[in-house]
């Protein structure tokens, strides 16, 4: 059968009303608009309103530049200062023989709290939550992931400790001095300097 159009500009059908709201007073209609929308309303300017970041540990200690030299590789890593956001670095690791690798990390706001997000080789991060922080050290956690599930920082005077571990093993560890400092490999000196200017 055909259709009309209602008083209000909504379809009726001859046969049953397509929307029933076109049958109620007008004053209903206006008294249901709000009741409905409200929370339409409140989702979307919850969505558009960022989330807060929480407050910032110092991670001072970790700023800079930072070498592991041993005898089977050489190791450094760089973090920078990224503000509310936490710490921005990048590693890289040159072994003495094979191919070198590389990973960047951010320690950031996550979830309500922060945590430490690996990208090897450039990879999707992984976030590994901080579940301890204390003067110049930081424990991040991620037991799900398969290796490591522990990622442990540590600052002891000029030199900055990194340890990633499982609880059953197994655990590597790197001792970092600053980029200036005379490092050891292979029984010869390698000091890093950067490039004299011209």
């Amino acid at each position: 059968m055909g259709a009309e159009r209602g008083r209000v500009g909504r379809r009726v059908n001859r046969g049953g009303v397509t929307n029933r709201r076109a049958l109620l007073p007008e004053a209903g209609r206006r008294a249901q608009t709000p009741a409905m929308l409200a929370p339409l309303l409140a989702a979307a300017l919850a969505a558009q309103s960022p989330a807060p970041v929480p407050q910032a540990p110092d991670f001072r200690w970790m700023l800079g530049g930072w070498v592991s030299c041993t005898p089977e590789r050489v190791a450094e890593e760089h973090w920078l200062d990224a503000g509310a956001l936490g710490l921005a670095g990048v590693a890289v690791t040159r072994p003495r023989s094979g191919t070198a690798s590389f990973e960047f990390a951010r320690v950031t706001p996550h979830q309500g709290g922060w945590a430490f997000l690996a990208s090897p080789g450039g990879a999707p991060p992984v976030a590994f939550p901080m579940t301890a922080g204390v003067a110049e050290s930081a424990t991040f956690e991620n037991p799900a992931n398969d290796f490591p599930k522990r990622i442990v920082y540590r600052r002891s005077g000029e030199t900055l400790h990194a340890t990633i571990s499982n609880p059953d093993g197994p655990t590597l560890s790197w001792t970092y001095v600053r980029p200036g400092s005379a490092t050891t490999c292979n029984g010869t000196e390698r000091r890093h300097e950067p490039p004299a200017l011209p």
